[in-house]
């Protein structure tokens, strides 16, 4: 079964581990469900791969990072289908069809997400030349006994000059990625949150009378949003191996602080949701609505502390930058100091 992988189960706790069977039964009793199981586990397997390769070289080559892209994308091709399965009813269930709008805008943000990380990546590597022109400049200056002679060669001229395309350049992933992947993360914690409030079952349409229907679109877009919520912070590992990686490692950490939260969120959802498929089937609801209002507050509380961390790995990042421009500032200084003497 795809959601009892050891990687997706690591990153919940032993509590949201043991709601799991509640999807296991669901798989055995729907062979449908069962057959979109085995397509999740599919797409599972290739992210573990590009982990195996992370474990291996600290770091997730773009090759890989691009097979994953094509998970998440095979991940909404999955989901599209499904909602093309129940869009009769989908367009009949107003709330039901702005939550397939919202997921379907969520995974084109993304698939784009994945997209730009290249140009990110490109934009570090050029930098890191510069660095690495400039250390090589300083290496040969050094052993340079002319400086000062009849040629009047400035010291280290080469190598600051260097220093200056590096601090002009400024920071290869900026604030525009860091945004984006802000955004895009709330995003996908905004879809679970109006996910659980739309499962209100006083709200769903009972004329349907088509329970299973029902459960198996639920726990189809429950694990299409847990494995979604691996893929995604899988990305960052791309920049952590990227130059300058000391720079995007503290947006790598929030990702791995995050998953889990957002991870066990879905699972916790999911539990609340079978069980109020029990009791519609038994034909008690009544606790439903405030039931459900109790998951709204814990959405709401995982994106606070979503957003709380991030800004907060944001203003290391910005730290450690500031270091590096102080250490070339302080070099333009003494150039400037010995022209004027």
């Amino acid at each position: 079964m795809a959601l009892t992988n050891p990687v997706l189960t690591r990153m919940l706790s032993p509590k949201g581990s043991e709601h799991l069977s509640s999807y296991l039964s669901a798989c055995r009793e729907d062979p449908d469900l069962k057959s979109f199981d085995s397509s999740l586990d599919q797409l599972i397997n290739k992210i573990i791969s590009s982990l195996a390769t992370q474990a291996k070289t600290q770091y997730l080559p773009l090759d890989s990072l691009m097979e994953v892209y094509k998970v998440v994308f095979e991940l909404s091709q999955n989901m599209v289908d499904i909602i093309d399965k129940f869009k009769e009813d989908v367009c009949k269930n107003k709330e039901l069809s702005s939550l397939v709008d919202l997921y379907l805008k969520n995974t084109m943000e993304t698939l784009h997400l994945f997209n730009t990380v290249d140009k990110f990546v490109e934009r570090a590597k050029i930098s890191q030349l510069i660095i690495r022109f400039a250390v090589k400049q300083f290496e040969a200056e050094s052993k340079d006994t002319d400086v000062g002679g009849t040629k009047k060669k400035k010291k280290y001229a080469k190598t600051l000059g260097e220093l200056n395309k590096f601090k002009a350049r400024g920071d290869p992933f900026g604030e525009e990625f860091v945004a984006h992947y802000k955004s895009v993360f709330e995003q996908q914690v905004k879809l679970l949150e109006d996910l659980c409030a739309q499962k209100d079952l006083n709200k769903l349409d009972k004329k349907l009378k088509k329970v299973k229907k029902w459960k198996y679109f639920s726990n189809a877009f429950f694990g299409t949003a847990l494995v979604s919520v691996l893929a995604v912070s899988v990305l960052p590992l791309a920049i952590i191996g990227a130059p300058l990686a000391p720079v995007a490692a503290p947006l790598g950490l929030a990702a791995t602080q995050l998953a889990p939260d957002a991870a066990q969120q879905i699972v916790d959802a999911w539990r609340e949701v079978n069980e109020k498929f029990k009791k519609y089937e038994k034909e008690v609801v009544e606790k439903a609505h405030n039931d459900l209002l109790g998951l709204r507050k814990k959405s709401t509380i995982i994106n606070k502390r979503a957003m709380e961390a991030i800004c907060t790995q944001v203003e290391n990042l910005r730290g450690r930058r500031s270091m590096i421009l102080k250490a070339v500032d302080i070099a333009l200084e003494r150039e400037e100091e010995e022209e004027a003497t």
